[in-house]
């Protein structure tokens, strides 16, 4: 059972795409940290929008300016009547080294995501922690996991994949890297959202989150009607009838963007019909702590990507994959 809690964690987090159209998890109970989250100031700044679709693309703009981040992150996962706790960090960096198959303008950020889970609960008591570990070093976007003892390793090639890209005839429409969904991106992940999220007909709140309080926008959207209907169909449960038997894929989606600054401080995942949710009780939180923005200096070191422990054998197709997911 924990495996495949796990294993939902690094496929909703990473290379889980539902279909890439033409564009550009976990309940986390995490608070009480959220210091420092400004310190941004000039950098990222609000434009006026109180549409929830405009505040979206606005914060998604808002990743031109970066030059680097570095933020802790924390996860709760409910799934299956458990909670399932995990802690990292998220990193990126402006790439401003040249050099390698790839185009330095399609590769503009490098990033990484690494995420321990820790046994914390009588759940998970004598395990061993799991880790998913996310790497773009400029040439690659390296996906490593360890569940269980059972190690996987994917990757995704840079320059094979700007090339399908290239030839597909969506380069401009999809942008750089980070823009792109399912790869590990913050940046995506918000892209990704906008894609799959009726965030047009969504609704916008101004509320305070963390301690010591801070004003954000709390945009709420319910997954767009095509989006379910095509991805349930790919799982194979197109006939499965939602308002009876709910689904774990996640229906609707509160995103809290920080007022003075349009970062994603927290991102609530929620599963079953609309009118059943518990709005209080997401199954996904994904929140993001201490974050620091142009903040000095992040090693290019820390985005080498080098598997720690015994030997891993290096999936097959992973490029291959991604792009058929792409769509492409």
């Amino acid at each position: 059972m924990k495996y495949v809690v796990f294993s939902f964690v690094s496929l909703f987090l990473c290379f889980a795409c539902m279909s890439y159209v033409n564009k550009s998890g976990i309940h986390f109970a995490f608070a009480n940290e959220f210091d420092n989250h400004s310190g941004v100031g000039s950098t990222f700044g609000y434009a006026g929008q109180q549409r929830a679709d405009q505040l979206l693309d606005s914060a998604i703009e808002q990743f031109e300016l970066v030059r680097t981040i570095d933020a802790n992150v924390r996860l709760k996962v409910s799934l299956f009547e458990n909670d399932y706790i995990g802690s990292g960090v998220y990193l990126e960096k402006r790439n401003n080294e040249s050099g390698g198959n790839y185009d330095p303008e399609f590769v503009k950020r490098l990033f990484l995501l690494l995420l321990k889970f820790q046994p914390s609960s009588t759940t998970l008591a004598g395990t061993e922690s799991s880790t998913l570990k996310v790497v773009c070093d400029g040439k690659n976007v390296w996906k490593y996991s360890q569940i269980e003892g059972k190690k996987q390793l994917q990757r995704v090639e840079i320059d094979k994949l700007l090339e399908a890209i290239t030839k597909s005839g969506h380069l401009r429409d999809m942008g750089d890297l980070c823009k792109l969904p399912a790869l590990g991106s913050l940046e995506g992940t918000l892209v990704q959202l906008a894609d799959q999220y009726s965030f047009a007909s969504g609704t916008v709140e101004s509320v305070k989150i963390g301690t010591p309080s801070f004003d954000v926008w709390k945009l709420t959207a319910s997954i767009k009607k095509e989006k379910l209907e095509k991805t349930l169909s790919a799982l194979g449960d197109k006939n499965l009838d939602l308002e009876k038997e709910g689904t774990q894929l996640p229906t609707a989606v509160v995103l809290y963007l920080g007022k003075d600054d349009l970062f994603p401080y927290r991102i609530d995942y929620f599963n079953g019909p609309t009118e059943r949710i518990d709005w209080s009780n997401p199954y996904i939180q994904q929140e993001y702590l201490k974050v620091a923005i142009n903040d000095g200096d992040i090693s290019y070191e820390r985005f080498e990507f080098r598997p720690s422990g015994e030997s891993v054998t290096l999936e097959e197709r992973g490029t291959e994959n991604y792009i058929e997911k792409l769509g492409l």
